[in-house]
């Protein structure tokens, strides 16, 4: 059922002709972990080349996205477009949100614990992390990890 495949540095990405797009470790190729599954007919129209032969650092898929989103390396996501999060911490993180440019891009600025923003876009999965394009109260816009495999980053405000 798979009808495209996808090299990535430490395994492979597919689509299947239901829409599921799933990541294979290449130590066990034919047990993907699905990391997104459509619930309508899909086509990826973008993916973000990094450097190298077969290199993949995210995949876009346009229009709404409905469903939980997994990237690998990930936390299952509680965010989505629309809502209102905050940024949230632990004692395994104490660090404050960092918001960048781009996925993974230039850095912009630090985002204190407690503080609100408007989800305005994403997800995009890159380097381990889904990533949300944020406004923050003063129209600052940027892009901000959700969390990791340990901890999140934001949360949405109840």
């Amino acid at each position: 059922e798979i009808t495209d495949v996808e090299g990535v540095p430490g395994g492979f990405w597919s689509i299947t002709e239901s829409g599921t797009i799933a990541f294979h470790n290449p130590d066990n190729p034919t047990a993907g972990s699905p990391v997104w599954t459509s619930t309508t007919p899909m086509t990826i129209v973008w993916a973000e080349p990094s450097e190298g032969a077969f290199a993949l650092t995210s995949v876009t898929v346009p229009g709404q996205v409905e469903g939980p989103i997994y990237c690998p390396g990930a936390p299952p996501s509680i965010i989505s477009v629309g809502i209102r999060a905050r940024v949230t911490t632990s004692d395994d993180n104490p660090l404050p949100l960092r918001l960048r440019q781009t996925p993974g891009g230039e850095f912009i600025v630090s985002i204190d614990e407690g503080t609100e923003f408007s989800v305005i876009g994403g997800p995009q999965c890159a380097e381990q992390y889904t990533w949300w394009n944020i406004r923050l109260a003063d129209g600052t816009t940027g892009w901000s990890a959700e969390g990791d495999a340990n901890n999140y980053f934001m949360e949405p405000v109840p």
